[in-house]
């Protein structure tokens, strides 16, 4: 229920979350050449032992989705994910819906969605939809907070969204699975995965089919007396595929090609205030594809990427007599070069190019854009127990040109990284859309750039309690900011709508996360947790929104996950906490908090040494929690999900 006139509450939730540090690649080679005496011994063949480390920018942190968080969600799209698993607010229009997700206060737009370093989001929009990309193609889920996506690119001020389809650690010979699942409200899903590695290559299949009725009752809080009321026109079905080939012929060099692709047909069912069904549709098509070339050197490493995105949005709402189609392609060229020149001193340079275009009969035809920026630095500990990381990113976009510097400290009174505290600043540029700059009527080609200010300080410790009887990590983090000519659409005396830089926006929070994890024999214990508080703050106006938070952006965030793995079984308790979220920008009404309360188990079965069954039980809102994400959005009660899969040892 929709609420007016606030009470101003305080509900602090202490709950922490793992999040590792910032991840941008370098490798270190170590060579052993072992020869034989000229008397009585043979001559050995050289051995090179090759060791791959991580280039890490002092005290940037990141949060990493667990490999068992993905494997247990493979039926949700990544939206349900994050939603359930980090603080990123994901702003969900319902099941069927769109799902956009929004970092430490920021807006949709200042978050980036990256697939293997390149950006996957519509140049039209500027952001992207959650729900048409199936948790089950990827790999790896990184989060990047703030200024950990800098190394990355401009114009993720909010943070960056690492998707990665690469997978590691696969033993020779064929892996696979194949799966089904039935849920609530005519929920079904069909997903499969063949992979095949060899001595100098490797391949990994996925497909994922899923089909949804959506039909669940709720309470419409809108309509008199509050009925109780079926939702119509929810369907939903989507196919997802994955194609990654990979191959190396000697260690030195990795050659991979990625072909990932996504088709999602949805009805868009009314508001609750409508009195009359909707017949709003929304097909999405999604294709990237990518080759990649890692080459090692000593100390260092070259990593060149070439990717090309495709995007189409058909909307139809056949009552407003709309029928509007959006193409967006991009072309995109990434290179990172990474050295290390002795054991005090390293270096990164990352070279960004971008060409973007959509049509839309709204453009008059085709709008594109040019971006590119290149990224220089230097990490370094000259000093015991400081390192320090310096670096500059000039950038530019059609003809607008902006120098981002970014600099960053840390110090391990211990020596070592299990007790770390840092200190980071930057500025960064977010560059207007094509719907910002061409859009007609509205668009505005005078927009200026959206440009931050940001700096936060952090602390990681991670050891163990009770003489090593429990493994703990935990991370605190504060953080504050600006965003200058932040853009708005607004109505304007032109009878239409137009873009605008009109304020500014001041953003300040703290984020903590906490793991633990114990194991006893066949006895596996963990509990992640994370909690943020967030201010987002309008600045720079002359209305009623002067000094208020940003709608639909929560101050308190937290959420929790427990688990407990024995022999063949598991189970699962997750829990998410969301505030109050404004909905208008006096913060005169708002959406009432809510927390919901999700449970599952799972058992492997085995049956021989080919391969095993999995089954997994999902039951969703528990409590049958009723509540809105979006204002007259309707969103499901208690639900259930059971799955069936096989895998191929």
């Amino acid at each position: 229920m929709i609420q007016s006139k606030p009470l101003l509450t305080f509900n602090f939730l202490c709950s922490y979350k793992l999040k590792k540090g910032m991840v941008a690649l370098i490798v270190l080679f170590f060579s052993l050449n072992i020869f034989a005496q000229k008397s009585d011994s043979v001559e050995l063949e050289e051995i090179v032992i090759v060791s791959n480390k991580v280039y890490k920018i002092p005290a940037l942190q990141s949060q990493k989705i667990t490999a068992e968080v993905l494997q247990t969600s493979s039926t949700q799209s990544l939206g349900e994910v994050l939603k359930n698993n980090s603080t990123v607010f994901i702003k969900d229009y319902g099941p069927s819906n769109i799902q956009t997700p929004t970092f430490r206060g920021m807006s949709s737009s200042h978050t980036k969605i990256y697939v293997n370093g390149l950006d996957i989001s519509p140049g039209s929009l500027g952001q992207s939809d959650l729900n048409i990309l199936p948790s089950y193609l990827f790999d790896g889920v990184e989060l990047k907070f703030g200024n950990t996506s800098f190394s990355e690119g401009p114009g993720a001020i909010g943070g960056g969204v690492m998707l990665s389809t690469n997978s590691k650690g696969r033993r020779k010979g064929s892996t696979g699975n194949v799966g089904l699942s039935y849920g609530s409200f005519g929920a079904m899903t069909a997903q499969g995965e063949y992979a095949y590695t060899g001595e100098k290559w490797r391949s990994v299949t996925r497909y994922i089919f899923q089909d949804a009725k959506n039909d669940f009752e709720y309470r419409n809080v809108a309509q008199k007396d509050f009925p109780t009321q079926t939702q119509e026109h929810g369907e939903k079905q989507q196919h997802g595929i994955l194609q990654s080939l990979m191959y190396s012929p000697n260690w030195k060099n990795y050659f991979d090609v990625m072909i990932l692709g996504s088709m999602t047909d949805r009805n868009l069912p009314a508001l609750m205030t409508s009195t009359s069904p909707s017949k709003e549709t929304q097909d999405d098509q999604l294709f990237s594809a990518q080759v990649g070339w890692k080459n090692y050197i000593t100390q260092g490493m070259s990593k060149l990427v070439v990717g090309y995105t495709h995007n189409k949005l058909h909307y139809q709402d056949p009552d407003a007599g709309i029928n509007s189609t959006t193409v967006n392609q991009r072309i995109q060229v990434r290179e990172d070069f990474v050295k290390k020149w002795n054991d005090q001193w390293s270096t990164k340079v990352m070279g960004l190019f971008e060409y973007s275009e959509a049509n839309n009969p709204n453009y008059g035809g085709k709008a594109d854009m040019i971006q590119g920026s290149v990224l220089a630095g230097v990490k370094g500990h000259p000093v015991k127990k400081w390192e320090f990381g310096a670096y500059i990113q000039p950038t530019w976009n059609n003809n607008d040109f902006e120098f981002l510097p970014m600099a960053s400290l840390a110090y391990m009174p211990w020596g070592n990284g299990n007790l770390t505290f840092g200190l980071n600043v930057s500025k960064n540029a977010h560059f207007p859309t094509l719907n910002d700059l061409y859009w007609v009527p509205g668009g505005n080609p005078d927009l200026q750039a959206e440009k931050s200010t940001s700096g936060e300080i952090n602390a990681h410790n991670e050891g163990s309690l009770f003489k090593k009887w429990l493994q703990y990590e935990i991370e605190v983090a504060g953080f504050m900011g600006s965003v200058d000519n932040w853009i708005l659409w607004q109505p304007t005396d032109k009878s239409y709508w137009e873009a605008q830089n009109i304020k500014s926006v001041e953003h300040s929070g703290v984020d903590a996360s906490l793991k633990l994890s114990k194991k006893v024999k066949d006895w596996k214990g963990t509990f992640h947790s994370n909690y943020q508080f967030v201010n987002a703050i309008n600045k720079d106006v002359e209305d009623e929104s002067l000094d208020k938070q940003l709608i639909y952006t929560p101050q308190h965030m937290a959420n929790w996950l427990l688990r407990v793995d024995y022999k063949n079984f598991w189970m699962q308790g997750n829990y998410t906490y969301t505030g109050i979220r404004y909905i208008t920008t006096s913060n005169s009404a708002y959406l009432p908090e809510y927390d919901l309360v999700n449970l599952s188990a799972g058992w492997y079965l085995t049956r021989g040494r080919y391969g095993q069954f999995h089954l997994q039980l999902d039951v969703n809102n528990i409590f049958g929690k009723e509540y809105m994400s979006v204002a007259y959005r309707a969103m499901p009660g208690t639900n259930f999900n059971f799955s069936l899969k096989y895998i191929l040892k």
